[in-house]
């Protein structure tokens, strides 16, 4: 997953859509999720510190079917993952 973030930082791509086979169940959404945003969270550490580096704007997007139960889980993911001390809006 971080040489494909590399690739598409190489690469200057701005947009990346990944979609979610419908028949995965919550749990295997949220591991996912999970996996997702730590190597977003690692690539973001290792180009920050580097010397004229560019700041970057990530969007997170979530079907508008997400049950509210997964948006929850995916909340609670990028708090305790980006160790947000401040308060996040998370609108659905």
């Amino acid at each position: 997953m971080r040489s494909f973030v590399r690739v598409i930082e190489g690469c200057a791509v701005n947009k990346l859509r990944k979609q979610v086979p419908n028949e995965m169940d919550d749990k295997a959404c949220l591991r996912r999720a999970e996996l997702v945003l730590k190597c977003v969270k690692g690539f973001i550490m290792e180009t920050s510190i580097s010397e004229g580096s560019i700041p970057r704007t990530f969007q997170f997007l979530v079907p508008e079917n997400t049950s509210h139960a997964l948006f929850e889980g995916y909340s609670s993911l990028f708090s305790n993952i980006f160790r947000i001390s401040g308060a996040m809006a998370f609108t659905s």
